[in-house]
């Protein structure tokens, strides 16, 4: 499994030395690993077996879970209040506009300028405005 470098660099150090919450990173490593990691964008996984994976207790995991959706890095959803959860890892920090192609392919969505800018553009050759036209 690849990893980004950003988990290790700055996001490890933010939740362990900054939010003092080791757990919270170990809860979200173990998700990346079960969605990113496998290919998939969300996972529905009991507290109790997160847990056991990470090998922490039940109450640190809910505390981790906790803390990681209140910093909008991780989503949770319940169909019921006693409902396994299904999460969704959140990667705030990448920006980029990519989608999956039906063929499995990866590309990036172009940029299009808004029109604004294209008529300020002089050599162009759009009208400014609609006197020109007629």
């Amino acid at each position: 499994m690849k990893v980004d470098p950003y988990l290790i660099d700055t996001l490890m150090r933010d939740l362990v030395a900054h939010s003092r919450s080791p757990a919270a990173f170990l809860v979200y490593l173990q998700l990346y690993r079960q969605t990113h990691g496998a290919g998939r964008e969300s996972v529905a996984i009991s507290h109790t077996v997160l847990a056991g994976l990470i090998g922490i207790s039940k109450r640190s995991v809910q505390i981790a879970v906790a803390h990681l959706a209140g910093r909008r890095l991780i989503r949770q959803r319940k169909g019921r209040p006693t409902a396994v959860p299904v999460y969704t890892v959140l990667t705030p920090w990448i920006r980029k506009r990519i989608r999956e192609h039906k063929w499995g392919r990866r590309f990036r969505l172009p940029h299009y300028p808004a029109l604004s800018d294209i008529r300020g553009a002089p050599d162009c050759g759009l009208p400014q405005s609609l006197a020109e036209i007629s």
